[in-house]
């Protein structure tokens, strides 16, 4: 269990990892075991013998509480409704096409809404973590999205946050904008390279009037 126990304590510790859930599947089915199982970072405790139907239904309740849109058949966020079970987009009442990396790319957005995603973020989520893309193919498909989504008379609702990466959802920042780009202004001093993961209305309540909306 020692062992076992390292490699989940490290796990969590790990940036890109960390969110990651972990189930124990084990024999040791002490009290004891089963509170250091949890203790040490593990998501789900099961012992042997099990049910695979148990397993697959304790998978998908992890699933529901780590990313509640993958339960969830309707995502609605401003005026885009997102139907997950027949794979349609609609903007303000309009059908929108999309392709399915842009599917995904919108599920994920809509899942939380203004917070921050960098590239490297986006690609592990939409692409997955053995896909070896260049880094700028998160911004064609980005474009895609924009293009798709931005219909007669719609806002663009996809804000790109200078080295940091994307947010579906409103300017939290007072920002100059410049061929579709938010540019944070510098004259606070202040340092928004590293939004990566965090959220839009965290940040905004962290700036002077003069610098919100």
């Amino acid at each position: 269990m020692s062992l076992v126990s390292e490699i989940c304590r490290r796990l969590k510790r790990h940036k890109a990892l960390r969110a990651v859930p972990i189930i124990m599947l084990t024999a040791r089915a002490e009290e004891a075991d089963r509170i250091r199982g949890l203790d040490t970072g593990a998501d789900d405790y099961i012992t042997k013998p099990f049910s695979p139907k148990e397993l697959i239904a304790r998978i998908n309740a992890i699933l529901r509480r780590v990313r509640p849109a993958l339960a969830a058949d309707i995502l609605e966020y401003d005026d885009i409704i997102l139907d997950n079970v027949s794979h349609r987009v609609t903007r303000a009442g309009q059908h929108i096409h999309l392709g399915p990396t842009e599917f995904k790319l919108l599920r994920y957005f809509m899942e939380k809404p203004s917070r921050v995603y960098s590239r490297e973020q986006l690609l592990d989520a939409v692409w997955g973590h053995d896909v070896y893309l260049e880094i700028r193919t998160v911004d064609v498909h980005i474009r895609l999205l924009r293009k798709a989504l931005d219909t007669a008379g719609t806002k663009d609702i996809i804000r790109t946050i200078r080295s940091a990466g994307y947010a579906l959802g409103q300017k939290y920042i007072n920002t100059n904008t410049k061929d579709g780009k938010c540019l944070v202004p510098n004259s606070s001093g202040s340092d928004y390279s590293n939004l990566a993961g965090v959220d839009l209305w965290a940040v905004h309540t962290t700036l002077t009037p003069r610098q919100r909306l």
